[in-house]
């Protein structure tokens, strides 16, 4: 029969600790460097008049904090009205010319929840 003596089984405790707090370690490193970058890493997207999709497929595609930033020009039709948005978004515009046009029949942008932060654009035509 083996017997495994006592100084070897404290050692080998000691080293298995010693393992297990390396790869722990390693693994919480890990966890927090995908976090910080996933929070720095916004995303910007910049879309014009007749970008398919318009600035409501903007909206769907960006995360909170994202930016979307808008060229110059008319913003009007199904792809750019009647917008809702949870999100907490930057919405820009690139110029002094960028309109978003209800065409009198159409709400154009509801924020429900996350707020939103609105520079440099026109809104026309719109109801509420």
């Amino acid at each position: 029969m083996n017997f495994i003596r006592r100084e070897d089984l404290e050692m080998f405790k000691e080293i298995f600790n010693r393992k297990l707090m390396i790869l722990l370690s390693i693994c919480l490193i890990a966890t927090l460097t995908i976090g910080i970058l996933e929070t720095v890493h916004a995303k910007d997207i910049t879309i014009g008049p007749n970008t398919p999709g318009g600035l409501k497929k903007a909206i769907e595609t960006v995360n909170t904090s994202d930016t979307i930033f808008l060229q110059n020009g008319v913003y009007k039709g199904e792809s750019n009205t009647n917008i809702f948005s949870n999100k907490s978004v930057k919405i820009y515009g690139l110029g002094n010319n960028v309109i978003l046009d209800g065409q009198g029949k159409n709400q154009i942008l509801t924020i429900l929840n996350g707020g939103a932060s609105i520079k440099n654009l026109k809104f026309i035509n719109g109801y509420s």
